[in-house]
């Protein structure tokens, strides 16, 4: 799949948001939830022509979403 389709990350973003949004709900709360799915497609976005093997899409942005989490939850180093 390639970024550059007509439609591409719209049909990511139809088939994922809900379900990054209640994962993201979850493990950081309904407050970060929307920015951490926005955080998650931008990074779909950059990435999708990576994306060799279609039908691993979901588990693929998961991966993602999962990364994203762990961002989040890592302590600053400020």
């Amino acid at each position: 799949m390639r970024s550059s389709e007509p439609g591409a990350v719209e049909a990511v973003w139809r088939e994922s948001s809900a379900r990054l949004r209640a994962f993201f709900a979850r493990h950081a709360g309904e407050g970060e939830a929307d920015d951490l799915v926005q955080e998650t497609f931008l990074r779909v976005h950059e990435h999708l022509d990576s994306l060799v093997d279609a039908p691993s899409l979901p588990a693929w942005v998961g991966r993602i979403a999962r990364n994203v989490c762990t961002l989040v939850d890592a302590p600053s180093l400020d």
